[in-house]
């Protein structure tokens, strides 16, 4: 054996010949593992399309940051580009604690609290709506991480 290993190395392009040898015996694993990453993937998007919540999300912030630049060029925008949303913790409020996710957030609690109260109320009627409001609206916005559980 130790033989052989001068006479390979004296062989031109043997790291190259090495390496592709070592690549045709690991393509199948390389090839299993980047399917299942696109699977996962694709289980991911279609979460995603499917979550009303995450839709609300996007809602909440195209809507906010229209808001906030009212009255500019990019006052009106029907879109944004997804890096946007890892911006939204870094805009603070004036009193330094709170940012724009804290307020999105907020924004889509007080609108899916509202949602859930209005459907109990057709459903049934209760007198201590809100006692019962705040509740409803943190249930609501805890289902988004079920919802998107391939995301983690």
């Amino acid at each position: 054996m130790m033989a052989m290993i001068p006479s390979v190395v004296d062989i031109p392009f043997a790291f190259k010949r090495l390496e592709a040898l070592l690549f045709m015996c690991t393509l199948h694993e390389e090839m299993a593992f980047v399917k299942e990453s696109f699977q996962t993937l694709e289980v991911a998007c279609q979460e995603l399309r499917g979550s009303r919540l995450f839709l609300k999300l996007l809602e909440a912030v195209l809507k906010t940051g229209n808001r906030m630049n009212d009255g500019t060029f990019r006052g009106g925008a029907q879109a944004f580009k997804l890096d946007t949303l890892l911006k939204l913790a870094d805009v603070k409020g004036t009193d330094v604690k709170t940012t724009l996710l804290h307020f999105v957030v907020q924004e889509i609690i007080r609108t899916e609290g509202m949602r859930a109260a209005r459907t109990i109320r057709e459903s049934q009627s209760f007198s201590s709506m809100e006692e019962n409001y705040r509740n409803l609206e943190l249930q609501k916005v805890s289902g988004l991480s079920n919802e998107l559980e391939h995301l983690n």
